[in-house]
């Protein structure tokens, strides 16, 4: 009996692990993405966005594309064309939010 109730243990944790999926490098890409562009769209100024741009910069004397360069070019070549829908949908809210604080900075004679 004991080793009866140890199988059927086993395998309900095998059905309930198989239903997880571990993100793998495209997702953590669009989540990293998403995350980026929440903390742009939070900034209440240009400086803000200025500071979280440089935050995510390549480090001086290392050259190669930016931070935001790499995990949109890890999508666009090995995502499923869903995953490029999401990272269109990111970079047309990004552009919104920034669209929209220069607008808000230009009213302020800024920008």
């Amino acid at each position: 009996m004991n080793e009866l109730s140890i199988a059927a243990v086993a395998a309900a944790l095998l059905v309930a692990l198989a239903g997880c999926k571990t993100p793998g490098p495209v997702e953590n890409a669009l989540t990293e993405l998403g995350e980026y562009k929440d903390e742009i769209c939070a900034c209440p100024k240009r400086d803000c966005v200025f500071q979280v741009e440089a935050a995510h910069t390549v480090p001086p004397g290392q050259s190669g594309p930016s931070w935001p360069d790499r995990r949109e070019q890890r999508v666009t070549k090995e995502g499923s064309p869903e995953d490029k829908k999401k990272l269109a949908a990111i970079k047309d809210a990004l552009s919104k939010c920034l669209a929209d604080l220069a607008a808000r900075e230009a009213a302020k004679g800024g920008w």
